[in-house]
């Protein structure tokens, strides 16, 4: 129990410190506590979505699908404003519905799709699916050699995306990392913030 309480201390005094720093960050914040951290044994995991100051903030449920042999899978430019999403080739979406103002958005490209995809909850990035596997992310700069498609480069992926593919096609967190790490490789990997440094 006291070990506990202090960790419990700890957790409030960093989020404090967070608060404070809110105005004056541009990157995302992961908290994590393991089994042994929690006196139930829960492991939690957080995310704080600074990104540049114009990120979307909406929690949107994203449905189970099934999907025909060869069918293919729409890959969008990232903006990670409002809207982070507009159209109707990720299901039928109320948050993401086209309106007079906010137009469906043109895909990338394409990457084969899996038979069944699970439902899963997003905010800019993949939250968390229905097998209770979860992503929180945090900000990494680097300058990335390469821009997305469509804007002078020839990468799919974004960090965003690939969460959202971890969340619709896996079930552990070791098989969304592999996933993950081969889309980046085969799609090929960009940042789409100034912030996280695409060349």
């Amino acid at each position: 129990p006291i070990r506990t309480m202090a960790f419990a201390r700890g957790l409030v005094q960093m989020l404090g410190v967070l608060a404070l720093l809110n105005g004056q960050t541009q990157a995302c914040t992961t908290l994590i506590a393991g089994r042994l951290a929690t006196t139930d044994g829960s492991v939690m995991c957080t995310h704080s979505n600074d990104g540049e100051g114009a990120t979307d903030p909406r929690l949107v449920s994203i449905p189970a699908r099934t999907h025909n042999p060869g069918a293919k899978r729409a890959i969008f430019f990232t903006p990670e404003s409002i809207p982070r999403y507009v159209g109707t080739a990720r299901g039928d979406i109320p948050a993401y519905s086209p309106t007079p103002l906010h137009k469906p958005f043109e895909p990338i490209g394409y990457i084969p799709e899996v038979p069944k995809t699970y439902r899963y909850f997003e905010e800019t990035y993949g939250a968390m699916n229905e097998h209770q596997l979860a992503i929180g992310e945090s900000t990494c700069s680097g300058v990335f050699g390469t821009l997305p498609k469509g804007q002078g480069g020839k990468a799919l992926m974004s960090v965003d995306t690939l969460t959202q593919l971890a969340m619709e096609r896996t079930t552990t967190s070791r098989d969304a990392v592999k996933l993950m790490g081969a889309m980046a490789e085969r799609y090929g990997f960009y940042g789409p913030g100034s912030f996280e440094g695409s060349a």
